[in-house]
C-alpha cells in the first residue's frame, strides 16, 4: 500500500486524517474536541457584554472576551468563587431560567419571597431577603476603611471581578494591596449571598418565608474573610509550597487594614513577618469590631420582641 501512495501524484498521495502510530490520547481527545465543539450561548454571550461593559464603565479598560475567561481563575480569589463565576457567565445556576425550562417545575423559578422570576440578577441585587442588603452593606463598610470608593456594583462587576484594576492612593504594591482586596470582599459577599440563597430555598423549603437574620448573615461573611485571611498566610510557606507559595508582602497588604496596629506597626520590616505570626494573628476581631452595629442592631431588636 505504501508503494502505492508513492506512485500517486504528490496531490493525492495526502492522507487524511491521524496516524494511529502517532496518535496519543491527548492528541485523540483534543481532534473529538475540535470536531464536536459547541457554537457560541446566548447567555453566554450576553453575560460576556455586559461583563466587559462593567469593567468599561468602572475602570475605563475594556477587557477582551479571552481576559475574561482567564479572570475566572484568578489567582487572588478562592476557588469556589472562580466556579461561582465561571457558572454565572454561563447562566448554569439552577434558578429561574433553569427552572423554566422544565415544565413540571416552573413554579420553582420564582423567588419565594418577591414572587419574581429569581434570576442570578435578582437574587444579588434585587430580592428583599434580609441578608442580601445586609452582607452588601457590610462589605461596603469594611471596604470603607481602605478610605477608597467603593464601585457601582452590579453583576457584571461581580463576574468580571478578577479584573479590577489597582486605584487610589499609595504606592506599588498598597494599590495591588488594596484590590486584592476588593476581590476578595466582591467575591466572597456575591458567593455567600447565592449560598444563603441556596440553603433558604433547600434547607428551610418547609418554611415558605423563611430569611436569616443580618447578625447571622454578617457573621457568616466574617467567617469566610477570616478564613480567607488564615488560608493565604498559610500558603506564604515557601518551604512548604515550594514555587508555587504566595508573596508575604502581598498578603501583608491585602490584610493590613484589618490587623491589629498594635501588633503590626506600619514601619515593621516585611522580613520580620512570619507565617506563624500572619497566621495566628487573622482578622476576626477587627472584621467584628468594624461590623459591631449588625450585632447590635439584631440584639436590640430580640429585646424588643
Amino acid at each position: 500500500m505504501a508503494a502505492d501512495a508513492a506512485s500517486l501524484p504528490k496531490e493525492e498521495a495526502y492522507v487524511r486524517g491521524m496516524s494511529l502510530k502517532n496518535m496519543t490520547q491527548k492528541s485523540a481527545y483534543k481532534a473529538l474536541r475540535r470536531l464536536h465543539q459547541a457554537g457560541p450561548r446566548k447567555d453566554t454571550t450576553k453575560n460576556l457584554r455586559v461583563t466587559r461593559n462593567a469593567i468599561m464603565q468602572e475602570f475605563d479598560v475594556k477587557p477582551s472576551t479571552t481576559q475574561v475567561w482567564k479572570s475566572t481563575r484568578d489567582r487572588d480569589t478562592s476557588k469556589r468563587t472562580q466556579q461561582f463565576r465561571w457558572r454565572t457567565i454561563h447562566n448554569a445556576h439552577a434558578c429561574g431560567p433553569f427552572f423554566a425550562r422544565m415544565s413540571s417545575n416552573m413554579a420553582r423559578g420564582d423567588c419565594v419571597l418577591c414572587g419574581k422570576i429569581e434570576t442570578i440578577d435578582h437574587v444579588l441585587f434585587e430580592c428583599v431577603a434580609p441578608e442580601r442588603e445586609a452582607l452588601w452593606e457590610a462589605a461596603e463598610r469594611l471596604w470603607s476603611i481602605t478610605g477608597d470608593r467603593w464601585p457601582n456594583m452590579n453583576l457584571g462587576l461581580v463576574m468580571g471581578c478578577g479584573l479590577f484594576r489597582p486605584r487610589g492612593r499609595g504606592n506599588r504594591e498598597e494599590k495591588k494591596g488594596r484590590n486584592r482586596l476588593l476581590k476578595k470582599i466582591v467575591s466572597e459577599t456575591a458567593f455567600l449571598i447565592w449560598k444563603l440563597r441556596c440553603e433558604r430555598r433547600i434547607e428551610h423549603a418547609h418554611i415558605p418565608d423563611f430569611s436569616f437574620s443580618k447578625a447571622t448573615a454578617v457573621k457568616r461573611l466574617i467567617d469566610a474573610l477570616d478564613q480567607e485571611s488564615r488560608t493565604e498566610s498559610f500558603r506564604t510557606n515557601e518551604r512548604r509550597f515550594k514555587r508555587r507559595a504566595l508573596n508575604i508582602g502581598e498578603v501583608l497588604y491585602t490584610w493590613r487594614v484589618f490587623y491589629d496596629n498594635a501588633v503590626i506597626p506600619g514601619e515593621r520590616a516585611l522580613e520580620e513577618l512570619t507565617v506563624g505570626v500572619l497566621g495566628s494573628m487573622g482578622c476576626r476581631s477587627r472584621l467584628e469590631y468594624i461590623l459591631s452595629d449588625a450585632f447590635t442592631a439584631e440584639s436590640s431588636h430580640n429585646v424588643r420582641n
